[in-house]
Parts: C-alpha cells; structure tokens; sequence
C-alpha cells in the first residue's frame, strides 16, 4: 500500500452530483451516448468506494486469490448496491456475473501480478493496463464494467502511492471517447493489439496523469 489509506468518499460524491447536474450537455457532445446518471447509479459508485475503503483497511489485495471474490463483490455493488432485497431480486444475474468473472480474469491476473512486480513499474501504466484489457473484448463482466473497472484502476494507482483519477466535469469526454472504443475492441484480435489497443492504452494513462487529485484521498 502506498502512502495513502483511503477514498475521501465526501469529495468524490461532490463531484459526481456536479457531473450529474452536466451530464445532458457532456452527452450530447459525445459520439456513442451515455447511459443517464441517476441518483442510484452514483449512489451505487459511492458503496463501491466506501466497500474499498473497507478492503484497504484490513489490506486485502485485490490482486491476489482471496481477493478476487472482493474484486467480483465490487461488480455486483455498482449494479446492485448492497441492500439484501436487490441481491436476492438479481440472484440469477450476480451467479452468472461471477461464472464470466472466474472465466475472463485468469489472462489479466496473471498479466498484472507479472508486470506489478517490475522494479520501475510506473502506477499509470499499470492502472491504464488493466483497464484497456479489462474493458476491450470480450469484458470482465456482464454488466457495468465500465463503472466497476474505473474504480479498480484507482484501487491500483492508490496502492502505488498516487491519487485516484475520478469521473468530472473536466474530464468526462475525454474520458467517455476512448472508453467507448475500447467496448468494441477485441484484445483477441491481431490487428486489434498492433494498432488499437497501443494506442487507447497511451491515451488513458496521459488522461491518468493529468488529472489524478489528491483531493479526492487521504
């Protein structure tokens, strides 16, 4: 863990409503449309981080075999929240969320404990990494994959001692345009890893290094 402990879930639930109360006109600048940003949604987002905080207190490892379950939970929050009735309600969706999970981390697992252990890793790239394999094709998860990934790739930059890079006004569309290509790449294709993939990965991690906050940690 780096010199950070946690989210400051205060300020980070700041700027989501502010992205909220913009969300319209950022839309409507974009090539492929988001979802709308509803209460719940961000309301989910903020669980999410408050169940990494929870994780960061007791030094559970994400990237590690006990951790993985935690790093599935994260998923099912961002869709769900963590009330009993929507679990029970979206039973079905979370057992098959995991059976896709268990399938697809295996590669990005072992991809991440090999290149986290490189002396002069740099925690953009590696945070940047992750997300381009994890959100291209085929993606970890059924579902919310883009919300759920955003946060894990903080988790990593936080572990390594930088702030987290999180969702605003500022940097939304130059946020939501790579995002939205690497949905539709395919990590499997040849052609995909030479031209693609290299270069939405360069684009997420100088999108990292410009707008990482410490506000948003302590």
């Amino acid at each position: 863990m780096g010199k950070y402990k946690k989210f400051n879930i205060k300020e980070i639930t700041k700027t989501l409503f502010e992205l909220k109360s913009n969300f319209d006109s950022i839309n409507y600048q974009l090539v492929r449309k988001k979802e709308k940003l509803s209460d719940t949604i961000i309301e989910n987002i903020i669980e999410t981080y408050q169940y990494i905080n929870e994780l960061l207190d007791k030094d559970i490892e994400l990237f590690s075999s006990a951790g993985l379950y935690s790093m599935a939970e994260l998923n099912h929050i961002v869709l769900c929240g963590t009330k009993k009735e929507k679990r029970i309600e979206y039973h079905k969706h979370i057992v098959e969320t995991r059976e896709k999970f268990q399938k697809n981390i295996k590669p990005i697992f072992e991809w991440y404990k090999k290149e986290s252990k490189e002396k002069e890793i740099s925690p953009f790239k590696l945070a940047s990494g992750f997300y381009v394999k994890a959100l291209s094709q085929p993606q970890l998860f059924i579902e919310g994959n883009h919300r759920t990934e955003n946060v894990i790739m903080n988790y990593i930059l936080v572990s390594f001692g930088k702030p987290p890079f999180i969702l605003s006004t500022h940097n939304a569309i130059k946020y939501f345009e790579p995002s939205a290509q690497l949905k539709v790449t395919s990590k499997e294709n040849f052609m995909s890893n030479i031209r693609e993939i290299p270069n939405l990965k360069k684009e997420i991690k100088k999108l990292l290094e410009k707008y990482v906050d410490e506000k948003y940690i302590y």
